[in-house]
């Protein structure tokens, strides 16, 4: 039997793929194990097929004191694979939360490192949903929450789109939070929270002073937006308010969802019913219902 200084210790496993060190990492192979291979020649920074080193999959293996052998023996921290992913987007996708804080600690971690799409770990913890991996993130010294990826986006408009709520909530207590920010679409998160029927995310948003009149790409502010969504989201909503905006509107209390309603909250917010979009609309102009339209005319402030 050949003796491990014998074998072609970073020769891949099954012709392409990870080394015996890499599939130890991932395998949660004892730290003995690990100290073996190293010491028979296995590279720490030697990549695989995708450009991922044995720290990567350490990390996705949630070994964290593999991670910590790997760093000691001088693994790159920052090294990305082929995505652009270091081991702090592999382990904030995956919502690897210890992993996270363990990398976090070390004094040369990069928080912000963006990845071939421009993604932060931050972008990526906010598309996964990972509540205590963003919190982690946040308090970070270093952290950027407003860092923008390749579609323009801020891990705020990402937790917007992916609908996570309880994100956004916290997001939003960070004072360093630009809340206006454009992605190429030319939307706010604000305006993001609007065209996918967030009332709840829209009220938080609009309350620490987000521009209400903001407009996309399209010329579209939010109550066109509005005027285009059949039903919000009921999640944190402002009930009574909106209990208020379909007595106004004499409409039933089960409407009080209704795209229409919620266009009357958001212009008793200072948004402006008479502003037109590039195809030279108002909101106004898409009620298709003549009455109702004259009902909220009437509750508009004049032009």
């Amino acid at each position: 039997m050949s003796s491990l200084s014998s074998l072609q210790i970073n020769k891949p496993i099954h012709g392409s793929g990870p080394t015996p060190l890499m599939w130890a990492c991932d395998v949660g192979a004892d730290r003995r194990i690990i100290e073996i291979l190293i010491e028979s020649g296995g590279e720490v920074g030697r990549k695989d097929p995708i450009g991922r080193t044995a720290l990567h999959w350490a990390v996705k293996g949630h070994n964290l004191e593999v991670v910590e052998l790997l760093l000691s023996r001088g693994s790159d921290i920052k090294g990305k694979d082929d995505d652009g992913w270091t081991p702090l987007h592999l382990a904030a996708a995956n919502d690897r939360r210890d992993g996270v804080a363990f990398l976090l600690k070390q004094t040369d971690v990069e928080v912000n490192p963006r990845d071939e799409d421009g993604q932060t770990p931050l972008h990526r913890a906010c598309y996964k949903g990972s509540l205590h991996t963003v919190e982690l993130l946040l308090g970070h010294n270093g952290i950027d929450a407003n860092v923008v990826n390749n579609k323009g986006d801020t891990p705020l408009h990402v937790a917007v789109q992916r609908q996570r709520y309880n994100i956004v909530s916290k997001m939003l207590i960070q004072g360093s939070l630009q809340l206006d920010i454009k992605n190429k679409m030319e939307r706010t998160p604000l305006l993001e929270a609007v065209s996918r029927g967030h009332l709840g995310m829209t009220q938080k948003l609009i309350a620490l002073g987000a521009n209400v009149n903001a407009v996309d790409g399209e010329g579209n502010s939010c109550l066109h937006l509005a005027m285009a969504t059949k039903v919000f989201n009921s999640e944190d909503a402002p009930l009574d308010l909106l209990n208020e905006c379909c007595t106004a509107l004499n409409l039933k209390i089960e409407e009080r969802l209704s795209g229409t309603v919620v266009a009357r909250y958001l212009a008793s917010q200072g948004a402006d019913f008479h502003h037109k979009n590039n195809k030279n609309n108002t909101p106004l102009d898409l009620i298709k219902d003549p009455n109702l339209r004259r009902k909220l005319e009437t509750c508009l402030p004049p032009q």
